[in-house]
């Protein structure tokens, strides 16, 4: 099951306007696969979510088949994304950009226990570094897509180890020197 902003009964909480998804969302939704927070929502509601650690951790508990979660912008700390790595196995899909307050903690784990994560979008996440990088490289066989920001986080030596690991690799919004290694 998708949730889409402003398409899906009793869920518009779980994109904008609360502190938290709706239990309405959460609580017996087991299917659920995909949470966009941030993508278009309908007009009387606010641009962005106000989704709270405590609302992803709520969905990391009661959605085990969350694919994808999308939080921009959000104040999300590393307490929300270890749950969903702890609790979501499945998550192929991580974009947290802007999310300044995460650490190298929530990337390692997610990259520890969601084996089958392809895409990690964390642009603005200055605190990840080199030991994030190298989680997924030993951990994330299909991954295939970083977004970072154009400097600060991981060093280009640890980008350039992990695209030699994973010739498939694109990462994006980093300089062409890094962006093109191995190409």
């Amino acid at each position: 099951m998708k949730v889409e902003p402003g398409h899906s009964s009793g869920c518009s909480s779980s994109h904008a306007g609360a502190s938290e998804p709706s239990a309405g969302i959460i609580h017996g939704s087991p299917h659920l696969t995909h949470l966009p927070t941030t993508t278009p929502v309908p007009s009387h509601l606010p641009k962005y979510c106000k989704v709270t650690d405590a609302g992803i951790i709520a969905v990391a508990k009661n959605c085990p088949n969350l694919v994808t979660l999308i939080a921009q912008d959000c104040g999300l700390t590393d307490a929300s994304v270890i749950a969903i790595s702890n609790n979501c196995p499945n998550l192929e899909t991580l974009a947290v950009q802007n999310c300044f307050k995460l650490t190298d903690a929530s990337i390692i784990a997610i990259a520890t226990n969601c084996a089958k994560l392809t895409t990690l979008d964390i642009p603005g996440c200055d605190k990840i570094t080199d030991a994030s990088i190298i989680a997924i490289q030993n951990n994330c066989a299909n991954f295939v897509s970083l977004v970072l920001l154009s400097s600060g986080g991981p060093t280009d030596e640890a980008l350039k180890n992990l695209k030699q690991h994973l010739p498939n690799l694109i990462i994006s919004g980093r300089s062409v020197a890094v962006a093109h290694i191995g190409a």
